[in-house]
């Protein structure tokens, strides 16, 4: 039912855009100010809840915390058996105890631990932006159907809950979502993959995604496959 609902809602939205005759430019602008409104609506968010949240929060916050504190203390990758989140990749965490170091140069170390929460709003500010430009590449002529794509994308409450807190799911999704933004692009325009650079641009990404969460091996057969 939610998904007739909505699929007759894109119709009539389409039909009722017909018959306004409304110019192109005027349609097209339609997702970019709904990004717009999107990141603004995020930044509040994120304003209000930045140090409303307890600094605790998060899912599996301990063994996160844990990771970079391993980091912070002994200066190496851990092994799996030493802690229930240790083999996770550790670019995230790696990122993380970077930032930590730099800000408790200035701030208490509770404060530094609320500012990790920036690479996750970041994470999630970027997702919106490629979320925006993948409707633009996969729908360049049905501005409704771009505008479903970040409502849906943009608002998936898992998403804006995990890039609140400390955790390495944001990252993996930016990156993964870079991924497929490029296989998108080089289905669509053949000529797109042809450079040999953007070849080594697609092995980074993927790369950095491996090295955030070994889960994106399920990308491999996909960009194999583009």
């Amino acid at each position: 039912p939610l998904f007739l609902t909505l699929w007759g809602i894109a119709a009539w939205s389409l039909r009722r855009f017909e018959k306004k005759s409304l110019g192109e430019s005027t349609t097209q602008r339609i997702p970019a100010l709904l990004r717009w409104m999107l990141i603004g609506g995020w930044l509040a968010l994120a304003m209000n809840n930045f140090h409303t949240l307890p600094a605790e929060m998060g899912y599996d916050f301990a063994g996160h915390r844990a990771y970079i504190e391993y980091l912070l203390q002994k200066g190496k990758l851990p092994l799996a058996s030493d802690g229930p989140q240790m083999f996770q990749s550790p670019l995230y965490y790696v990122l993380s105890a970077g930032l930590f170091r730099l800000l408790r140069l200035f701030v208490s170390d509770t404060t530094a631990w609320l500012g990790l929460r920036w690479i996750p709003l970041l994470c999630w500010l970027a997702q919106i932006e490629i979320i925006y430009r993948l409707g633009k590449l996969t729908f360049p002529q049905r501005p409704e159907l771009q505008s479903c794509m970040l409502l849906f994308g943009g608002l998936l409450p898992m998403g804006i809950s995990m890039s609140q807190v400390v955790g390495n799911e944001p990252l993996c999704a930016v990156l993964t979502s870079l991924v497929l933004l490029m296989c998108c692009r080089g289905l669509i325009d053949e000529t797109y993959l042809r450079l040999s650079r953007r070849h080594w641009w697609l092995g980074v990404w993927l790369g950095l995604a491996l090295l955030t969460k070994v889960s994106t091996l399920l990308l491999i057969p996909l960009v194999g496959g583009v």
